[in-house]
């Protein structure tokens, strides 16, 4: 079948028909943004955790370590775990008996363990409250079975707070959004009863509701665990507010910057155990679910389409490319500037808030080290001669007019008194720093 042959045109025509097809479909219903809880590390959307990543990613450097293997070598390869902070965030914490034996072995060692999860691990649980022989073993065994160690409140939102000692508590209102409406939804916390267990020594950092405990410190050998139950309080969503700053900060205030940092990212991932759901351990299969990957897939509506999609489109492209090809050159791509798109992400996240008072001082702050830099002036003034003063010899060592100094200080002294800064007044401002930028000496 040649190139040309009417046959292969029609091929090409029906696979350009379909690409076009579901392009059109995708484009009319594709939403804004993902509202799914999904906690990713590498999205951005509302719920994902890119944000809380790259943040600790600056703060810890070259200090932060990514686990994707199993915790059973994983921690074991850890030298100094008293130097060591592990912390897993998202949905779900998933953990064999065996990656529980290896937690605990590590916090014994003096590691911190931080699990920011709103579907905490059973094992773990039954094994840091089993742990305590001193523990109230009738009462424990009387309400084991039938009262778990999380429980739930459904509301469309609540109020988290992070107790801190000898400082003001940090408070957040989280709420559950679909397309910017309000939901139902669930909020974990810890039952008050195994909380409560003196000789297990926990301490709570942090209320849900001003009542019920949703964070908490349990000492285990030289080590910490540290369980928190609503992980959408780190998510991008409102780790781009002032209060969700604060609130993070004090929930991970704990932290030591100069320990090593291991972001577990392999936990987060559903892991079927032999040994717990039917198999022996030794080698003999256990009785895996019968669902698949492919269930997932086509259980939901657009990946279900995609799927489609792609299948008809394969076999189109078979059937059209039977003759035979040169074999493609790659091609190579030029290395990315990851830092471009960091600033431009962040800058979007400036925007999304639509009160650019912060942006507007970190220009006036980058405008005075540049008249001190350059000119030898510093810019501090506490009255209008003061101020005229300044503006006049700014005026003289760079060589603009004094009325277009004087126009970059008048703007910054009205967002300065501004208490909302719009898109015009930044405009403003920007547009007579660039002017002084490019025509200075």
């Amino acid at each position: 079948m040649s190139s040309g042959s009417p046959l292969n045109k029609r091929f090409l025509f029906l696979l350009g028909l379909l690409a076009a097809a579901f392009l059109l479909w995708y484009v009319i219903n594709k939403e804004e943004h993902n509202w799914a809880e999904s906690y990713a590390l590498e999205e951005q959307n509302p719920y994902d955790l890119w944000l809380f990543k790259q943040l600790l990613e600056q703060a810890a450097g070259e200090k932060l370590h990514t686990i994707n293997a199993s915790l059973d070598t994983s921690l074991q390869e850890i030298e100094t775990p008293a130097k060591s902070t592990y912390i897993l965030a998202g949905g779900f914490a998933h953990f064999t008996p065996s990656e529980v034996e290896a937690l605990t072995t590590f916090a014994e060692n003096g590691g911190k363990i931080f699990i920011l999860a709103a579907n905490q691990s059973y094992d773990l649980l039954e094994n840091i409250w089993g742990f305590s022989e001193e523990s109230d073993s009738t009462a424990f065994e009387k309400i084991y079975d039938v009262l778990p160690f999380t429980n739930t409140i459904n509301a469309t939102g609540a109020e988290i707070i992070a107790i801190n000692e000898g400082s003001d508590s940090a408070r957040l209102h989280i709420t559950k959004l679909n397309k910017n409406a309000e939901v139902q939804g669930e909020w974990s916390y810890f039952e008050p009863l195994y909380i409560n267990d003196s000789a297990l020594k926990i301490s709570s950092l942090g209320l849900l509701a001003d009542s019920l405990v949703n964070y908490v410190m349990l000492p285990r050998g030289k080590g910490w665990f540290y369980l928190h139950t609503c992980p959408m309080g780190f998510s991008n969503y409102y780790l781009r507010q002032e209060a969700g700053l604060k609130y993070a900060q004090s929930c991970l205030s704990f932290i030591d910057i100069e320990d090593n940092i291991y972001w577990d990212t392999y936990s987060m991932n559903d892991k079927y155990d032999a040994e717990n759901i039917g198999g022996s351990g030794d080698g003999e299969q256990a009785n895996l679910p019968e669902d698949g990957p492919l269930s997932f897939v086509l259980s939901q509506r657009e990946l279900r389409m995609a799927w489609y999609v792609l299948v008809v489109g394969s076999i189109l492209f078979l059937l059209a490319g039977m003759k035979r090809k040169q074999r493609a050159i790659p091609l190579v791509l030029p290395r990315e500037n990851s830092s471009l798109g960091f600033a431009r992400t962040l800058s979007d996240l400036y925007i999304v808030g639509r009160n650019h008072s912060k942006i507007s001082k970190l220009q006036w702050k980058m405008f005075k080290n540049m008249a001190l830099r350059n000119y030898g002036i510093r810019v501090e003034f506490a009255n209008d001669t003061e101020r005229n003063e300044i503006v006049s010899r700014l005026a003289i060592r760079s060589g603009i007019k004094e009325t277009a100094v004087e126009a970059i200080f008048s703007t910054y002294l009205k967002i300065m008194v501004s208490e909302r800064v719009d898109n015009r007044l930044l405009v403003e401002f920007n547009g007579h720093l660039q002017h002084f930028y490019k025509h200075a000496k």
